[in-house]
């Protein structure tokens, strides 16, 4: 669980060394115990960093986007259904909207 420090003066301890920490510091793991880490987040003290895989939900968007044109209508429409877009309307009006347009 990555951590980032909200609240600068929280201590913790290296080796056993008394640390505190400073706004904006970031751990790889929680210095702390578990019910602890969780008492700071409840209260704001520290935040959990997510670690997001966008470039590669881009990459298969793009790859989507030359692959729509070459489906049928009818596929189209399935589609436009399960991602909860409007249906109607030609290929080209459907393309646009599974595209983003």
């Amino acid at each position: 669980m990555t951590l980032k420090v909200l609240k600068a003066g929280i201590d913790y301890s290296v080796v056993g060394r008394l640390m505190k920490t400073e706004e904006g510091q970031t751990f790889d793991e929680s210095p702390w115990d578990l019910s602890t880490t969780k008492i700071f987040l409840a209260r704001g003290y520290v935040e959990e960093l997510l670690k997001a895989a966008a470039p590669k939900v881009e990459l298969v968007e793009e790859a989507e986007a030359e692959d729509l044109s070459s489906l049928p209508k009818t596929k189209l429409i399935e589609l436009a259904e399960e991602r909860g877009l409007d249906s109607t309307g030609t290929k080209k009006k459907l393309l646009a909207r599974l595209q983003g347009e």
